[in-house]
């Protein structure tokens, strides 16, 4: 049936809700549930609201019909059902007031906040003495078919014993990353209807990366371990960069490994690399940081191709570089010998025997003698040349 203020005004016989002294504002700090529908009562006395509307179940006179679609209302405004045991509603939003309207206040690390609005007084048995949570993993349970029995943990005591004002609590020892439902009710001592069933998922923080960075020329390559999610899943991480001392971050990459180079920098300059990881829950990790210089890479010959051996004979032979000697930016190695005094005539004091395979060996013939050796290879556009000097004695 339609029912605008004239309606409801003739069929209870109360005054309208926008005469005096009209509905309370709802401040800040108030729990909404208990300002959504005014004049409820309490202490065991309904207010003028409360089942004010009889015969008022789905093919009553009195349903509450949808103006849009023309079909029952069966819940409130908190998911309740509409219509108490005796086929009787209230005027306002909310229906069920002897049964707590419970939500999910935060969540952390194994623990769940929750926070309920006070329900009223049963008009038996007495004042509400405190509260009771039932909770558990799975498929949430019906308030309203589950009877008295918990289904899950519990029922056990939260809140303040014996203040029925304290409608907040915390249920601790959870597992990280799985969800769970809830249930509040009022005891007194005798248990009162269950509340709604709001579910929650509480999670840790997740580990924060600790990269590690290996300049090159041009780049940095930067690594770090696998963290965990806290309980979420660890879907990737995303790599940052900025020069050292400014505040603007670049993003680099979005990344599912361990691994990123960040290419394109300046060599000499110094820059700071972040690294974060993101969480299936939308969340995220905080920023791992480190620093590293890009530069040219020293040049060196590969495998210690170039011998520099520590000493020279007098007379005899010794080799200087293996056959084929190349340094770790590809470059080929150069020998270079000046052995002192020079030759005169066919005389020798020295020989340098160079084959083709690159090998490189000196043959001294009994004189005394000052030998300079020259190892070297030409700069790349990533390295430094290589330049190395050896003097001997013999």
């Amino acid at each position: 049936m339609d029912q605008d203020a004239a309606a409801l005004n003739a069929l209870t016989g109360n005054v309208l809700l926008t005469d005096p002294p009209g509905l309370p504002t709802a401040l800040p700090g108030f729990f909404y549930p208990t300002t959504v529908t005014p004049l409820l009562g309490a202490g065991g006395m309904p207010g003028v609201l409360i089942d004010a509307i009889a015969d008022a179940e789905p093919g009553g006179v009195n349903v509450l019909l949808n103006p849009i679609d023309g079909l029952p209302i069966t819940t409130d405004a908190l998911g309740n059902p509409r219509v108490d045991g005796n086929d009787a509603r209230n005027i306002g939003a909310v229906q069920l007031t002897l049964a707590p309207h419970l939500v999910v206040g935060g969540t952390s690390s194994q623990k769940v906040d929750l926070a309920w609005s006070r329900p009223l007084d049963p008009s038996a048995g007495g004042p509400i003495t405190g509260y009771e949570v039932c909770y558990g993993t799975g498929t949430p349970p019906d308030p309203s078919t589950m009877g008295t029995a918990c289904p899950g943990t519990g029922p056990t005591v939260i809140g303040t014993p014996g203040d029925p004002a304290a409608t907040d609590g915390s249920v601790s020892g959870l597992t990280n990353g799985t969800q769970y439902w809830f249930l509040v009710r009022g005891v007194n001592p005798g248990p009162g209807p269950w509340s709604n069933v709001p579910t929650a998922i509480p999670l840790g923080s997740p580990g924060v990366p600790s990269p590690a960075a290996i300049p090159g020329a041009g780049a940095v390559a930067v690594s770090w371990a696998a963290v965990s999610g806290g309980g979420s899943a660890v879907t990737g991480y995303q790599v940052l960069y900025r020069p050292a001392g400014t505040s603007s971050w670049q993003h680099f990459i979005d990344t599912t490994g361990l691994t990123a180079t960040v290419t394109g920098l300046t060599n000499g300059t110094t820059y700071e690399f972040g690294v974060f990881a993101t969480l299936s829950s939308g969340d995220v990790s905080a920023l791992g940081t480190t620093q590293a210089t890009p530069g040219k890479l020293a040049q060196v010959p590969v495998a210690g191709c170039a011998m520099a051996p520590k000493q020279l004979p007098r007379k005899g032979a010794k080799r200087l570089q293996k056959a084929g000697c190349i340094t770790n930016a590809g470059q080929r190695v150069k020998v270079k010998v000046n052995c002192g005094p020079t030759n005169r005539g066919d005389l020798k004091y020295c020989k340098v025997i160079r084959k083709k395979n690159g090998k490189v060996k000196i043959r001294t013939f009994g004189y005394k003698l000052k030998i300079k050796v020259t190892w070297k290879a030409k700069a790349t556009s990533d390295y430094t040349k290589y330049k190395k000097k050896r003097k001997y004695k013999t």
